[in-house]
């Protein structure tokens, strides 16, 4: 698994695995003005990030 992700609207996070690729970053979008993923708003939203982490981590966490 390298990607996992989730949507609670109008956001979706995408969080790479720690494991296969450690090297890349977490990717933020709002769906509604930015349907095709072009902006990451990763670095201006900080807090959303982790909201949505923990939402993600209380979902499914994988093996480390």
């Amino acid at each position: 698994l390298q990607y996992r992700w989730v949507i609670k609207m109008p956001w979706k996070l995408i969080v790479p695995s720690a494991v296969s690729l450690s090297d890349k970053r977490a990717e933020l979008y709002d769906l509604l003005r930015d349907p095709n993923e072009q902006t990451n708003l990763a670095d201006q939203q900080p807090s959303r990030i982790l909201e949505l982490q923990q939402q993600l981590d209380k979902w499914w966490t994988p093996e480390r």
